[in-house]
């Protein structure tokens, strides 16, 4: 269903940040020096974990981003225990090691980010902390003008279902090319 939706909208916007690749559930989202680094942290982090199950939730929609001036269309993805330590992993050992480069870029880009957004660029280089993430995978970003049209048609892919997770992937997002898979890395 991503894929359909995906093309849809870029059919529809001519904009696809997000590829052709296989949908991820974002984990953490930041800026690095070199990947060897992350990648020796996410190869410590796969090796303690199984594939395992996560359910689809539904069609959300994130607020506007101000940045973009689009909304961001995701599956919501139930947040459980083995995500939520997926994750708290991932963050504790790749947020010493980020660089403060997307920190700065997101309050260049929006200078009125809230008080509890700016906390937490300055703890994780991200608008949004582990306590108030969402766990999804993203379908892709509709411009403010394309929205109530896309929306309603999109609301006929919603589901509920569960995903296998067999793996934690890098990618690296390359400005107006959008987001390409780095490197897998097999739970």
């Amino acid at each position: 269903n991503i894929t359909k939706i995906r093309k849809f909208i870029v059919k529809k916007t001519g904009k696809n940040l997000y590829g052709s690749h296989e949908p991820p559930i974002t984990l953490f989202v930041n800026s690095f020096q070199n990947f060897s680094d992350v990648e020796k942290q996410v190869i410590s982090i796969v090796q303690k974990y199984k594939p395992f199950y996560a359910k689809i939730e539904g069609i959300h929609t994130f607020d506007i981003d101000q940045i973009s001036k689009s909304y961001t269309v995701i599956y919501k993805v139930e947040k459980t225990q083995i995500l939520s330590n997926i994750q708290k992993e991932i963050i504790n050992k790749l947020n010493p090691i980020r660089t403060n480069d997307q920190a700065k870029w997101l309050i260049k880009q929006n200078p009125n980010h809230s008080e509890e957004n700016i906390k937490n660029i300055d703890k994780y280089g991200y608008p949004v902390g582990p306590e108030g993430w969402i766990f999804h995978a993203t379908i892709g970003s509709i411009p403010e003008e394309n929205y109530k049209e896309l929306w309603n048609k999109i609301q006929k892919y919603d589901l509920t279902k569960n995903w296998l997770i067999d793996s934690i992937s890098i990618f690296v997002h390359l400005g107006e090319d959008g987001f390409v898979l780095f490197k897998k890395y097999k739970l």
